[in-house]
Order: C-alpha cells, then structure tokens, then sequence
C-alpha cells in the first residue's frame, strides 16, 4: 500500500491498457461512476454492522439503528443506547459493544476524521486496523470507499474471490500477484468486479 492515487479517472484508464480482465468487464459494464462515501462516524458504525452479512441484511439492519437513533446519526447519540437497546434491531452482542467502544472514542477525540484523511495508505490502514471491531476486510472497505484510496483491495472479500475466480479461471492464489499488478488502482478493480456480479453473475462471461 505505498502509492496514494485519488485518481478514478486515470485509473480506468491505466486499468484498460494494463489488464485484460478489466479490459473486458469495461466492454460490458461501460464506464461506472466512483462510489464514494462520506468519511464520518456513521461511515464506521455501518462498515462494523455490516461485517458477515449480506447487503440486503446490512441495509436493513442498519436501518432499524437509524430509527432507533431517531436518525440522529451522532457518537452522542448512539453513546445514549444500552447494549440491550442496540441488540434490539438485530445487532450481535459483539458488534453492538463494539459501536458503544466507537462512539466513545470519538466523543473522546481518540479518533479524528481529519487526522486519518492526512494519514499516508500505510498509517491509515494501520490506524483503522487498530480500531476495536475493525479487521483487514473492514479497513480496506472503510479507505476505499470513505477515504478514496484507490489502492486498497479488500482481500477476503467472498464475491471478490469468487468472481476473480469465476472470469479469470485462475487459481485463488494468483490473486495477491494480479492485485500487485493493478497497483495502484487495484480497488476500482474491486469496484468492477462487485458491479459484474450485481449486474450480470457469475454464471456468464466476459
């Protein structure tokens, strides 16, 4: 993770000259605009919610918190709730202690947004990694999506590795060498590849 790139644009384009598998997934998918994600409290409470879950399960899981939270989306405000209360709406014990852990912090000022934006790819993903309920999987999601590091490949991702899989016909373990060839826009491959499968599946072919 040494080379920081905010360019979306000149990334397709590298990707397009330099990958035949994006190459490809472009020729069906056409040129899909950036997803990006305010970097905020909210950002990670709705990262930890959704770890092992579907997108369909997250969603909803995340949308009974907010009505709970009567939307109020502030570390004051989730700071308010009983792990009880939390569990409620269908968050694990687990994950549950973990967003009470969160929102303290960052009523503490242990966490600043500022500060990790102005954090190199290596520091960041350091300190979002040392974050009680925040993994490898989690601090990738968070930095590409919240902190536009188009670098970050989240590794361990289900649908990535099966996807990768599916349209590559590559072994799993060639994907860390591929991934080291997209650098260092490896994640707006990332972004392709879960497009491919939303949009298309698995069961056809670029």
């Amino acid at each position: 993770m040494s080379t920081r790139s905010n360019d979306y644009n000149s990334g397709i384009e590298f990707l397009r000259n330099n990958s035949e598998l994006f190459e490809r997934m472009y020729d069906r998918l056409g040129y899909l605009e950036q997803r990006q994600r305010n970097a905020d409290f909210q950002a990670f409470v709705s990262t930890i919610v959704g770890q092992q879950l579907s997108g369909k399960a997250a969603d909803t899981i995340y949308s009974r918190l907010l009505t709970l939270l009567s939307n109020d989306r502030s570390p004051q405000s989730l700071n308010l709730k009983t792990i009880d209360e939390l569990r409620s709406v269908g968050i694990s014990n687990a994950k549950a202690r973990y967003i009470s852990m969160l929102a303290e912090k960052f009523i503490e000022n242990q966490i600043s947004i500022e500060g990790l934006n102005l954090s190199t790819d290596e520091e960041l993903y350091k300190k979002l990694n040392d974050i009680t309920g925040i993994g490898p999987w989690s601090a990738r999601i968070i930095m590409l999506f919240n902190f536009n590091r188009l670098q970050a490949f989240p590794f361990g991702d289900a649908t990535l590795e099966r996807a990768y899989q599916s349209l590559t016909k590559n072994d799993l373990s060639l994907l860390n060498e591929d991934v080291e060839k997209w650098q260092p826009y490896s994640g707006i491959v990332a972004m392709y590849l879960w497009s491919f499968v939303d949009d298309i599946g698995l069961d056809d072919t670029v």
